[in-house]
């Protein structure tokens, strides 16, 4: 670790303090119940289950315990009324999308 933007000291600091938030976040006092972060997957990294087994694959995604996705343009053989179907199905949202720019 020589990075000269960081001293060792600054480091423990930091790392104390990560701990000490993880920790805090148990504690009834610190934790909300009715607050979930809408977090995706981005479907990219799961592209080749996808081309294999669409719905196994979706499902999994939210059994893990995701809420939403970010989607991609699939192949052709995927349309996206049947992707949307799918999601609807296991309960999974759309969070974000990666499109083309148009030229």
């Amino acid at each position: 670790m020589n990075n000269p933007d960081h001293s060792r000291r600054e480091v423990l600091k930091l790392m104390g303090l990560g701990r000490a938030a993880l920790t805090l976040s148990d504690f009834k006092f610190f934790s909300t119940s009715s607050y979930r972060a809408d977090i995706g997957l981005q479907l990219y990294t799961v592209r080749e289950s996808i081309e294999r087994d669409l719905e196994g694959t979706l499902r999994r995604v939210a059994d893990i315990g995701f809420l939403g996705i970010e989607y991609y343009p699939l192949s052709n053989t995927l349309t996206p009324k049947h992707v949307g179907k799918v999601l609807k199905d296991v309960g999974l949202k759309v969070l974000g999308m990666h499109l083309p720019l148009p030229s």
